[in-house]
This record gives structure tokens, sequence and C-alpha cells, in this order.
């Protein structure tokens, strides 16, 4: 607490909207919106499963490849990228595999529209074909908050006393540190919404994993900016 200032910071780590909250789900600069916040995640239709390298050697490895790709209007999947920190010898694999299925597009207020969703594929290491997994759910735990440090006020939305709710999509790498960050929802004035990434960016985490080895997640997190009267 600074002054008359409490803030109460909110990880949200499903895609639910709080309570009391209906923000306007934004997308990035090039108009790919992110599941949550009023976002409908695209759904799985055709899923081709990934098939191992004809290598001997790599047919004998065990690794969860996370994958993001952006699922256009018409259910096809375009830049896929890989988010582990580490390039595997099973990433061209898992991203072809991603590029030949199929998916119902995401929605916003009904409409369909670009989202970037995740997408694993956990090679077991006995060289057969692996089906790709789309849900949290599937992993065997989301990240855990282990530090999520107080954001400030910034001078001007304490005099003007604006307050309000920060919605931001983060990317918890496998060593529970905060990567690639958006804001989803629209935007607050005053700077706060760069208050909020400033002190999202300093989280930290338990990292989520699959199959006992940690993966890449992306979650949702909320910062609520509240002011003590």
């Amino acid at each position: 607490m600074r002054g008359s200032v409490v803030l109460l910071a909110s990880l949200l780590l499903t895609n639910a909207i709080a309570p009391g909250q209906k923000p306007e789900p934004l997308p990035d600069k090039d108009g790919v919106y992110f599941p949550g916040f009023g976002v409908e995640s695209p759904k799985l239709q055709h899923g081709v499963s990934a098939v191992y390298p004809s290598e001997p050697q790599v047919s004998t490895i065990k690794h969860v490849c996370a994958l993001s790709a952006v699922i256009g209007t018409d259910g096809h999947p375009v830049s896929i990228q890989v988010e582990n920190v580490r390039p595997s010898p099973l990433d061209e694999a898992a991203i072809a595999a991603v590029r030949q299925s199929i998916f119902s597009p995401g929605k916003v207020h009904g409409q369909p529209v670009s989202v970037r969703i995740e997408i694993w594929v956990s090679f077991g290491g006995e060289g057969r074909p692996v089906p790709l997994l789309t849900s949290r759910d599937q992993l065997d735990h989301s990240p855990v908050p282990r530090i999520f440090p107080e954001a400030e006020f910034s001078k001007e939305a304490r005099k003007k006393r604006v307050q309000g709710e920060v919605f931001v999509s983060v990317l918890v790498r496998e060593d529970g540190s905060v990567g690639d960050m958006h804001i989803v929802s629209t935007h607050l004035p005053a700077g706060l919404d760069e208050q909020a990434l400033k002190a999202v960016s300093k989280y930290t985490f338990q990292p989520a994993s699959k199959d006992g080895e940690p993966v890449p997640v992306r979650i949702p997190v909320g910062v609520n900016f509240k002011l003590n009267d």
C-alpha cells in the first residue's frame, strides 16, 4: 500500500471473466485475439497426429512440443510458432501436424475472428503417432503463482481517481518466468496499462507441466486497480 492506494492483483487462471466485469476484447496489432475475456476459443475439428521423423535415434526422444498458432476465420492454422525455449528435432513434425489440422474459428460477439491458441504435442519416446492437445485441462497442471508484486498507480491515475481492471494474456515459460504479454481488454487511461504490464513482467510461477515435463503455457491475468476511499 502507498498512501491511500490499495492494489488487488487477481490471477485469473481460467477463461472466466471476473464478476461484474464486461471488458471489450481487443486484438493485437495484427488483428489477432487471444482466448478468454469474451473471446470464444477455436475448437479442434479434425486433428492430424504428429509422426516421428524417420531417423531411428529420434524415435525414442521424449519431449513435449509447445506451439502457438493463429486459427483464421476459415479454421486453418497459420503463423505457427514453437514456444519452447530450446529447439527440438521433433518441432517440425509437430508443426506439420498442426498445419494439416482443421478447427472451427474463434468468435467475438458471435462473429468469426482470428485467434491465437496453444497446442501441445507430447512425444512419448515410443515412435508412435501423437495426437494434438489443445486444452490446458489436458496438461498435468496449470501454472501456479509464486511471486506477484503489486502494481503502482501512476500519478495521473491517482489525481484523476481512475480505477478498473487491466486484463493481460501472459506466456509463462518453462522456468516459470513471464514471456510475451498482450493487453486483451479495453484500455485503462492515465498510464494504468503500462503499470499493469510492468508489474506482471515481474511475476514468477511454478510452471505448467505435461507428463512431468515443464511446458510453456499462456494464461489470462487480471490486475485490479482500486483506490481506498
